[in-house]
């Protein structure tokens, strides 16, 4: 019931998790073309695939560490791994240093007439009725320990992992948004005209009427009457 229920629910989760990533990108996308009607907008692109491919890793990308942590697509993760688990569990467990006390075997008496197999020369040797081994075996204290064992073990390693990936995640997603907004603002701007230069003066520009140069911050720079300047540059 618990692998069951487990796969189920994070099953749920995720489908739930990508119609609420499909319906933030849709309304990204659909605010794209609204600004594109405008001409205002610098994404110009008209390939609505690519726009919602586009949309939806930057809904992803613009999650905290904690909307990652704390998301449907971790407890899919984490509800699929502990039910992954305790399977696995049941197969490792299963059969370990003796064939002989498996899940599928049970002390029985076989008749020697039996169809399957050549027993006339052979000695049957019957199972054991007790486990000689029992206190070795990891279900010993009980299946509901043993079971409480495998689903927390798993559980809380799933989160530690789960904790990591999303803090990673985050802040290379941070560490990328930050680079794109710094080389966005890394252009020079270029006047044509020297009077269009004068109407974008620094505050911290003026000009020295007695040596008939222009001073940024104390320094001085000799004037030039070139048609075409840098807006970061002091005019004559």
């Amino acid at each position: 019931g618990a692998v069951m229920g487990g796969l189920t629910v994070g099953w749920l989760a995720i489908i739930i998790h990508k119609q609420n990533i499909e319906r933030a990108a849709i309304t990204l996308v659909h605010e794209r073309l609204l600004e594109n009607a405008t001409k205002n907008s610098p994404y110009q692109t008209t390939d609505l695939d690519e726009m919602l491919k586009d949309a939806k890793t930057e809904v992803a990308e613009s999650k905290t560490f904690k909307q990652r942590f704390l998301s449907l697509k971790a407890i899919h993760g984490i509800l699929f791994f502990v039910s992954w688990m305790q399977i696995a569990g049941r197969m490792f467990a299963s059969n370990q240093s003796s064939s002989q006390f498996t899940c599928h075997t049970y002390p029985v008496y076989k008749p020697l007439n039996t169809r399957e197999g050549d027993y006339a020369n052979g000695n049957l040797t019957l199972v054991p009725t007790n486990d000689p081994d029992w206190d070795k075996r990891p279900w010993s204290g009980g299946v509901v320990a043993w079971s409480m064992q495998i689903i927390m073990g798993s559980l809380f390693g799933a989160m530690a992992v789960g904790a990591l990936w999303s803090w990673r995640a985050a802040k290379v997603a941070k560490r990328k948004e930050e680079n794109k907004g710094s080389s966005g603002r890394r252009h020079t701007v270029v006047i044509n005209t020297d009077m269009e230069v004068r109407d974008h003066i620094r505050e911290d520009c003026y000009v020295d009427e007695e040596h008939g140069a222009t001073r940024i911050s104390g320094v001085d720079v000799s004037s030039s009457h070139s048609s075409t300047r840098d807006i970061g540059s002091c005019p004559p």
